[in-house]
């Protein structure tokens, strides 16, 4: 089973949550569900 590493809402810098809420509004749990995913291989964690 490939492994992701998930970036949320509060991993984020105040001045790209700022960015994102002016682009797509407040109503979109940004803090339940991670904003991406990004995979990583298995070797990716030696």
């Amino acid at each position: 089973m490939p492994k992701t590493i998930p970036i949320y809402w509060d991993d984020l810098t105040p001045s790209k949550q700022a960015e994102i809420l002016a682009a797509f509004g407040e109503n979109c749990n940004y803090d339940v569900f991670p904003i991406v995913e990004i995979p990583v291989t298995e070797e990716g964690f030696e």
